[in-house]
């Protein structure tokens, strides 16, 4: 890409590095530190016509909501968010490339949420504190999450996928049912 002077690179990290929650650590941390490296690559690229977007997103209706919604407490915070569609993410991301942004914040209803993570930090811990009950440190669903994981993560997922799929519009608008 350098050599030909063009080129976008696309990261995609999460919302999760401003407002992670019990057990999903790890999670924050690789976004966290993937959205660093977006940002030093992007300074790398300078000057190089190379293009560098990071794309942060926070619940998008996919099949990885079935997994999350295993996390125990995650619901309180997942009330208070808005959730985007996958075809919605996909037109803002090539907006951002189309007109050279280094970022993409989806929903966009989060952007403030991103902007202030001061504040969302302390909201997060406010819902922690509320959820205190529900949260087990050894409770091990969310470490066998993954396409791969446990299966309860794939059973969760699959539910997900029946749950939603039937009812999501396809590129015309109309609904499919995938069974």
């Amino acid at each position: 890409m350098r050599a030909q002077r063009a080129g976008t690179i696309v990261n995609v990290t999460s919302l999760a590095q401003v407002m992670t929650w019990p057990m999903m650590g790890h999670y924050a941390a690789s976004k966290a530190s993937l959205a660093k490296a977006t940002e030093t690559l992007r300074l790398e690229a300078l000057g190089t016509g190379v293009k560098v977007v990071e794309v942060v997103l926070g619940p998008v209706q996919t099949a990885m909501q079935g997994e999350t919604g295993l996390v125990p407490g995650i619901e309180r915070a997942l009330k208070s968010s808005p959730t985007g569609r996958p075809d919605q993410a996909a037109r803002r991301i090539i907006k951002a490339m189309d007109r050279g942004r280094p970022r993409v914040v989806y929903p966009r209803p989060l952007l403030l949420a991103y902007a202030l993570p001061t504040i969302t930090r302390s909201y997060v811990a406010a819902l922690v504190r509320q959820a205190r009950g529900e949260i087990d440190p050894d409770d091990q669903r969310v470490v066998r999450t993954g396409s791969f994981g446990g299966p309860e993560a794939r059973a969760a997922r699959q539910a997900w996928e029946q749950a939603h799929l039937a009812s999501a519009p396809n590129a015309s608008g109309a609904t499919t049912d995938p069974r």
